[in-house]
Parts: structure tokens; C-alpha cells; sequence
């Protein structure tokens, strides 16, 4: 009896680590098709680009048009008239 039980560690170690590195490939395959940690670097990024490019919080994408440079500000030597006055 004690011979059939010989090598039952060593098969039982194998498939072990059959399936745990099977296991790592799909979980590796499955992150890297859904973009997971992508998602986790671009998500709290898009804020920061919005004020880095833009100067306002948000997603640089609707930051483009509440950028200071685009409100209509004038400034003249007279200063404000009222036109007919």
C-alpha cells in the first residue's frame, strides 16, 4: 500500500499548479480585454488633465469651452462708456 501512495504528492502538486497558473491566465486575459486598469489610471486622470489644459475641473473634453480665454472680456484706455452720452 505504502508504494501506490508515492507519488500521489507529486500528481496532486502538478495539478495544483495546472490549475492555478490556468487560473492566473484567464484572470490576466480577462483584465487586460475589459480594460481594468486602464480605467483605473484614465478615470481620476480626466479631471486633472481638464485643469492642467483647460483650467477648470472636469473632463478636458467639456473644459475646451468654459477655458478663460474664450469669455469675452475688453478692456479699453476710456473705460466704459454708454454710447449717445
Amino acid at each position: 500500500m505504502k508504494l501506490n501512495q508515492r507519488g500521489q504528492l507529486t500528481i496532486e502538486a502538478i495539478l495544483l499548479m495546472a490549475a492555478m497558473v490556468s487560473m492566473a491566465l484567464f484572470l490576466g486575459r480577462e483584465i487586460r480585454d475589459r480594460k481594468m486598469v486602464a480605467g483605473l489610471v484614465e478615470g481620476p486622470w480626466q479631471p486633472i488633465q481638464g485643469m492642467i489644459e483647460d483650467g477648470v475641473w472636469t473632463n478636458p473634453k467639456d473644459s475646451k469651452a468654459r477655458h478663460p480665454s474664450i469669455k469675452a472680456r475688453h478692456a479699453t484706455a476710456r473705460g466704459n462708456t454708454v454710447p449717445g452720452s
